[in-house]
């Protein structure tokens, strides 16, 4: 395709100034757990710190619970459909720890783990799975219970920062303040579709909507947060030109991302990524699911009268895996002072405090578990993140680095683990993989908070230096356009033709795609990829017209040249209106027709020549329409974009843009 149009690194799109912030928010919201950070990233200030060296802090203070903790649990409960509500009252009735209280005095279970099914392929495969958590009917329910949570979480940060405003003037007016809450995007989220409904979520949820001087931000995935958070704020000793792994396992998956320290001064100011970061959907909610197949695996194994004799209930399965003692178990298993004496008991809130049950090893109430048992729950697990370390380094010298990695880090909750970190140093120890020879593995200080002060430290270098820390980044996949190329027949011959509609002897294939960036190719933000493009212009009411972006996930080798294939998948539709377009900027050309009277009224047409211009980020996916050079804007959005369903096909039909 790249005989037919030019593809080149162009400067970055015009932009308006955007406001320095009084306020940084930085928001991990998390399948598990949420953690934020508020930051007052410029000026001194009475709470928020203003030197890198001063501590962040996250905020520990948390409705319905007396002891400082570092992160909310990412729960919610609603009130019960039939209750009728005063005009001021919604359906949620607790969330965060509130939740814990109110499930033991009622019936009701709260939903957790919702944030996986923004990705409607999740909720499809959890729907099925009978885990040990409430799943979303539908993907709008899904969306709404996502949407429910990140608003009690936007109403009681807007008060805790609030509170501790000094003055009581206009100035210190939630409204009045200009505000940036930070967000990521699990790295496993490729589908631009996923990233839309997350953003409606968050825009629905109050963030940014009702104020002129909030805005939200997403630019980074969670594997590269946490790089950054570990380079910027730990004590590990990075020399320049150094690479290192970044393993971010948290509650609902596992994200890796390998980037180097350039060979800059002392301060780091940047860093490069290295490969294309990659997302596993392994987490530490799967081992409440092994836990509660356990359980359940014995409770059938002795079902014979059990349930009628001693209370068992078809969901005690499930309500021992979210159980706060195998919490506990589960967070220090591998830790040798955690004191925990085996077998590991672990209540079971059915039976009388003093039951005793053998052929479910339960002694007073109690079911034990054995060292063994606990262990099998990881070790699976952890085989699959090693597998998939070993592939990502291996992919190392195929992508032309024959760098050795000098550290490998783990951070997030499942990464905090002392059993998993002690077998992966293991695994790369008595079988070290040739790019990662003599690698130490390090956990990072604060695992579960790297996500959330990536994303802090990441904005606040880019609002004092101009640029963010990560400098250049690997696309995820690859982008193009449906477009129709000069017909060859050579490369052409089983396309579909179309004539052209102002020169009838010149032939278009139909259907074909031009790819803006292809997967692993350098990303530099400020050099985004243009491509160049002709459309016909027939008549005075023309100025409009659509065409298809497509997503390829698969390797470059096998990039599909045309739609014909369906292994491109269409993301979305872009629709442009260049109604306000200078006519000065038209080609004016005389149209071949093989009518004599047409050619002798030398009836005319126009040829518009045009780029777009896409900023692809590592979560974002916008375009922009430049004529010569100049982003075009007539006091409207000269390109509009409609997501298409997941996993819709591409058609070939005529778009009337041309490649130039």
């Amino acid at each position: 395709m790249e005989h037919f149009f030019r593809l080149f690194r162009g400067a970055a799109p015009r932009s308006t100034a955007v406001q320095r912030p009084d306020i940084l928010v930085s928001v991990d919201f998390g399948t598990t757990y949420t953690g934020m950070v508020p930051r007052k990233p410029l000026l001194s200030g009475y709470l928020f710190a203003v030197n890198s060296d001063t501590p962040i802090r996250v905020i520990q203070a948390w409705p319905c619970t007396n002891r400082a903790e570092k992160k909310v649990p990412s729960q919610i409960m609603y009130h019960d459909d039939d209750r009728i509500l005063s005009k001021d009252e919604n359906r949620v009735s607790s969330w965060g720890f509130g939740c814990a209280y109110e499930a033991a005095i009622s019936t009701r279970e709260p939903f957790s783990l919702f944030k996986l099914f923004v990705d409607r392929a999740m909720l499809g495969t959890r729907q099925s799975s009978g885990q040990a958590y409430k799943v979303p009917a539908t993907h709008g329910h899904a969306l709404q219970i996502a949407t429910d949570y990140l608003r009690c979480l936007y109403k009681y940060m807007e008060g805790y920062i609030v509170a501790r405003l000094p003055g009581d003037g206009e100035a210190a007016k939630w409204g009045n303040l200009a505000i940036e809450f930070v967000f990521s995007m699990p790295t496993t989220w490729l589908a631009p579709e996923i990233l839309h409904d997350l953003k409606n979520c968050i825009f629905d949820a109050g963030f940014a909507r009702d104020h002129k001087r909030h805005r939200v931000v997403l630019d980074l995935t969670e594997a590269e947060a946490a790089a950054i958070a570990v380079l910027k704020s730990s004590n590990i000793d990075f020399r320049q030109g150094d690479l290192f792994l970044c393993i971010d396992a948290g509650g609902g998956t596992t994200d890796l991302a390998l980037v180097k320290v350039p060979p800059t001064d002392a301060e780091y100011d940047g860093i490069d990524q290295v490969g294309t970061a990659q997302g596993l959907a392994v987490g530490s909610t799967l081992i409440n699911g092994d836990f509660q197949r356990l359980v359940q695996k014995r409770i059938d194994a002795n079902s014979e009268g059990l349930a009628d004799a001693h209370g068992i209930t078809p969901d005690t399965a499930a309500r021992m895996a979210c159980s706060v003692p195998f919490e506990n178990f589960k967070k220090s298993f591998g830790n040798v002072l955690s004191g925990w004496q085996l077998p590991y008991m672990v209540r079971v809130e059915e039976l009388p405090a003093n039951a005793s049950l053998p052929g479910l090893e339960v002694e007073r109430g109690h079911m034990g578990f054995s060292r063994e048992e606990f262990q099998s729950l990881f070790d699976g697990h952890i085989a699959t993140i090693i597998g998939e370390v070993r592939g990502f380094l291996s992919r190392m010298k195929k992508d032309g680095y024959d760098n050795h990695v000098k550290k490998i880090v783990l951070s997030g909750g499942l990464g905090a683990s002392a059993y998993v970190g002690s077998e992966l140093e293991k695994a790369f120890r008595d079988d070290p993989h040739e790019r990662a020879k003599g690698a130490a593995l390090i956990c990072a200080k604060d695992p579960q908070l790297v996500v959330v002060r990536g994303l802090l430290l990441n904005r606040q270098h880019d609002l004092r230096r101009g640029k963010p820390v990560l400098t250049t980044r690997n696309a995820r996949a690859s982008y193009g356009i449906v477009v129709n190329a000069l017909f060859d027949p050579e490369r052409h011959a089983l396309e579909d033709m179309e004539p052209d509609p102002i020169s009838p002897k010149k032939k278009w294939a139909r259907g074909q795609i031009a790819w803006l960036v292809k997967k692993g190719e350098k990303l530099d933000p400020s050099k985004p990829p243009v491509c160049q493009f002709t459309m016909p212009i027939l008549r005075e009411d023309s100025y409009e017209w659509t065409f298809e972006m497509v997503q390829y996930d698969g390797d470059v080798e096998t990039l599909p040249s045309n739609v014909k294939s369906e292994r491109a998948v269409k993301i979305c539709i872009l629709k442009s209106n260049l109604s306000g377009i200078d006519k000065s900027k038209l080609v004016t050309v005389k149209m071949d027709t093989k009518y004599p009277i047409l050619s002798k009224k030398k009836y005319k047409a126009c040829r518009f020549e045009f780029e777009i211009v896409a900023i692809i980020g590592p979560v974002d996916l916008r375009f922009e329409v430049q004529v010569q050079g100049e982003r075009f804007s007539d006091n409207h959005r000269p390109l509009s974009m409609n997501w298409a369903p997941p996993g819709g096909g591409c058609r070939a039909r005529w778009t009337g843009v041309i490649l130039q």
